[in-house]
């Protein structure tokens, strides 16, 4: 099967999987030997997706839980057939879908090299001429000659991972399994990720971190419902995807958080009113990490409109190291509304917070009630905290008579993941912890 594109590495044209839900595990048998009846309800997990991915290139696929990413990735893997649509691969595939999904849990490691290799097409000579190359790239050590079964999630990754890169795949599909890794191995998989497509190999990246997505691939679909809705640079479709995440999503500006939590004042964060609507609202949001559905619409409501994550240079980033000064952009309206303030929250990926502050809180004017004109509040924020993923949310809010508390107007969706790396093994870490607290320690005289 040829479509003319010899550059083309995985071909799909309105390819739909539909699945039956049953309510009673009969019905299931009921539709096995009276097909031309309906025993169960259709559920279409994919509805008319063409997809064309070249070869050399890195390519994301996002979306919300149940948007279809997985059954998408099984039948490009070939481990499901579509119920209708065409399909075209271009050579051997690697597809590290689950982790241990290849293992025998009974077998130890090195027995599992074997299968797995056996099962991606190798030889025996060829299993044995990379065995030494998986072993030291997997880092397992002693625990090479021990059962699956008594692997933790991390060696598992590290075992798999290992096996899928050495048979040298044309196309490497990779879905969520990096998450369990820690930060050094994945380093070490994003490059040899990166000599595959320097051998003008494929490959396909999932992952609900959408920080990696953005930095490693060049473009990505988006799914939603079962239909791919966006494709383009992964930057315009992490974009859309918080768009369709926000629509989904019916946000309570009273949420039980805003008026419990203890703030914590820093003079790290400076902030500069613009007053920027003598340009196109579009124009300066094209490269937003969040844009309001309500973007383009006139309303004499308080609103927030888009939200800028981007480096001391104003160049969008959702990447840092300890210490950077993070940009935050927040494009607004507060038509006919006193006494306003702009607020931010950080939260760690265990749903703590890390920091409550704005301008509220150092101190600053209330925000300028300018009918429906279109203003934009700048915050500088130093990342003098420990290296992990973190996101934000930023709002409008109120003072309220007790101190502390505000009372939110309205607020952006919880935005990131917003990504803080430190190579704890090569570099002296500027502290160790949770946060940099301001220190100063000098030797003092006894005599004193």
């Amino acid at each position: 099967m040829t479509h003319g594109l010899d550059t083309v590495a995985i071909f799909l044209k309105n390819v739909s999987k539909r699945y039956r839900k049953y309510e009673r595990p009969v019905d299931r048998l009921k539709q096995a030997l009276f097909p031309q009846r309906n025993y169960g309800e259709e559920f279409w997990a994919l509805k008319g997706v063409d997809i064309t991915i070249h070869k050399g290139k890195a390519t994301g696929i996002i979306g919300r839980n149940g948007a279809g990413k997985s059954t998408l990735l099984q039948i490009i893997a070939g481990t499901i057939s579509p119920t209708m649509g065409e399909t075209f691969v271009d050579g051997r595939i690697a597809a590290l879908l689950e982790l241990g999904s290849g293992f025998n849990p009974e077998f130890t490691g090195r027995e599992n090299i074997f299968l797995s290799s056996k099962l991606l097409g190798l030889t025996t000579t060829q299993v044995n001429e990379k065995i030494d190359s998986i072993i030291e790239f997997s880092e397992i050590g002693d625990f090479l000659d021990q059962p699956i079964k008594t692997y933790s999630s991390g060696m598992k990754l590290r075992l798999a991972f290992s096996v899928y890169v050495a048979v040298d795949p044309d196309i490497l599909i990779v879905d969520e399994a990096l998450s369990v890794g820690d930060i050094f191995f994945q380093q070490k998989c994003f490059q040899r990720m990166e000599d595959l497509l320097a051998k003008n190999k494929t490959v396909l990246f999932v992952s609900h971190n959408l920080s990696l997505v953005k930095n490693f691939c060049e473009t990505a679909y988006l799914l939603d419902k079962g239909e791919v809705v966006f494709f383009g640079s992964s930057s315009d479709a992490i974009g859309k995807f918080y768009q369709i995440k926000n629509s989904h999503k019916n946000i309570d500006v009273h949420d039980k958080d805003s008026s419990s939590i203890q703030t914590i004042r820093t003079n790290s964060i400076s902030y500069n009113g613009e007053h920027p609507s003598i340009k196109k609202i579009s124009d300066l949001t094209q490269n937003s990490i969040w844009k309001s559905t309500k973007l383009h619409s006139v309303s004499s409501e308080a609103r927030i409109l888009a939200v800028s994550i981007l480096d001391p240079r104003f160049i969008p980033t959702t990447v840092y190291q300890i210490g950077d000064v993070l940009k935050i952009r927040v494009y607004f309206t507060v038509p006919n509304l006193d006494s306003c303030h702009i607020g931010i929250a950080l939260k760690n990926k265990f749903d703590r917070f890390v920091f409550r502050g704005g301008s509220y809180f150092d101190e600053k004017a209330p925000l300028i009630s300018a009918n429906d004109a279109i203003q934009c509040f700048e915050i500088e924020l130093k990342l003098n905290i420990e290296a992990g993923s973190y996101t934000i949310m930023l709002s409008l809010e109120q003072s309220k008579l007790v101190p502390n508390e505000t009372h939110r107007i309205y607020a952006s969706p919880w935005i990131g993941p917003i990504e803080v790396r430190w190579d704890y093994r090569a570099q002296k870490a500027p502290f160790l912890g949770m946060v940099g607290l301001p220190y100063k320690g000098k030797i003092v005289s006894l005599d004193e």
